[in-house]
């Protein structure tokens, strides 16, 4: 019910699956962050895929160069990202805290 809300407000305002779809299932408890970070991950993944086959169904003109670049970019930064924020999660052993924070911040 959470990705479909944030699939739904995703295409209509641009927001999606770090400010909808993390604060809410961190709220709920149920998952840990690791969970909850491949749950938003796929979401966000699918919107993604969603909107390109429909921007190619539209006939849009998609530069692939810099689409390429983009893509390349994103995930080297995802990766690192992700690297990063784990160092700190197991380094800290804090991880509820920065559950918490994390959320705070995207709202």
């Amino acid at each position: 019910m959470i990705g479909l809300v944030a699939c739904t407000v995703g295409a209509m305002a641009g927001l999606g699956g770090g400010i909808i779809i993390k604060p809410s299932l961190d709220m709920l408890g149920h998952y840990d962050l690791s969970t909850i970070g491949v749950l938003s991950a796929a979401t966000v993944f699918s919107m993604a895929v969603v909107s390109l086959i429909k921007a190619r169904n539209s006939n849009l003109g998609i530069d692939r160069g810099n689409s390429f670049f983009i893509a390349i970019g994103s995930i080297i930064g995802g990766f690192t990202g992700k690297g990063i924020f784990n160092h700190f999660v197991v380094n800290s052993g804090l991880s509820t805290v920065i559950g918490i924070f994390q959320s705070a911040l995207f709202i």
